[in-house]
């Protein structure tokens, strides 16, 4: 049975998770450390999953003005603090993807009803979509190739490219505005 070893120290299943090993905790950490787009980032340039999923969450608040979106957007990737963050032409390729996607709905069910959120919701690809296209124009070398995903009716996006700490810490007060119960 594959599992991997967390920053708390515990020992989890990838193929048949537990909820109490996956923690708050746990997912703040392994996101603010997992760099987006396979690191493909210049040197001195880190841009996470955290910071990511906090930007969406915002979004969510400022523009459709709902706190269950924005609590649902901060968790859409937290699956990735167990499973890293596979780009999708990856994901595509790999032998075995309907495995790694069975292992991302057993950690996705989890989380929805560990800490409240539901996925189901067709905004929040729509957020998504929009991050990839804005932080594909402000942080890869070929800044347009996802242009058309930049939705112009939602509020400016500023990427602030934290070090791992700092988007812990906005993760961390995100998820205490939002309501988040340490779990």
């Amino acid at each position: 049975m594959a599992h991997v070893m967390t920053h708390s120290g515990r020992l989890v299943s990838l193929t048949h998770p537990h909820a109490p090993d996956v923690t708050l905790e746990d997912i703040m950490h392994h996101l603010a450390k997992a760099c987006r787009y396979g690191g493909a980032l210049p040197f001195g340039q880190h841009y996470s999953v955290a910071e990511h999923s906090v930007h969406g969450a915002r979004l969510a608040i400022e523009y459709y003005d709902d706190v269950a979106l924005a609590r649902a957007f901060l968790f859409h990737d937290a699956h990735e603090a167990y499973l890293t963050d596979v780009p999708t032409p990856v994901k595509e390729l790999i032998d075995g993807a309907s495995q790694y996607e069975h292992a991302m709905d057993a950690f996705d069910l989890i989380i929805e009803d560990k800490f409240k959120v539901s996925f189901d919701d067709d905004r929040i690809k729509r957020i998504d979509n929009h991050m990839l296209g804005v932080e594909w124009r402000r942080l890869m070398p070929t800044p347009d190739l996802y242009a058309e995903l930049i939705d112009d009716s939602f509020p400016t996006v500023h990427l602030k490219c934290w070090d791992e700490e700092s988007a812990y810490r906005q993760f961390k007060y995100l998820s205490g505005v939002l309501g988040i119960l340490w779990q």
